[in-house]
């Protein structure tokens, strides 16, 4: 699978024009803040927050195509929903991977 849905983000880019860069540089410092809030609800076993986390990337990278970090975070944030910790501590270290990976692709492919 892709990281990206780049035939989504061309569209996008598209319909957006001048209004592209602004909506990729907030998705990627905010996808990275939550990365972090996502790492310290782990560590406090706040499955809540872990789901409200998950489900926050999960929805902003569905909107842009993101389409690894999103199933990732969607097979999290069902389990957080029930109270499950074992798949985000199962999958944080694919989830951050594939968060580093896709914000470097997204950066170095549109905002260079």
């Amino acid at each position: 699978m892709k990281l990206i849905d780049t035939d989504f983000l061309q569209e996008l880019q598209e319909i957006l024009e001048g209004e592209f860069p602004v909506l990729i540089q907030t998705y990627i410092k905010d996808t990275t803040d939550r990365l972090k809030l996502f790492k310290i609800a782990l560590q406090d076993s706040d499955a809540p927050s872990v789901y409200e986390i998950t489900h926050s990337i999960k929805g902003a990278s569905l909107n842009l195509g993101v389409t690894v970090l999103c199933e990732l975070c969607l097979q999290v944030e069902k389990a957080a929903r029930e109270g499950d910790l074992s798949v985000a501590e199962r999958l944080a270290g694919d989830i951050q991977q594939a968060a580093n990976a896709t914000c470097q692709l997204l950066q170095d492919s549109y905002l260079s």
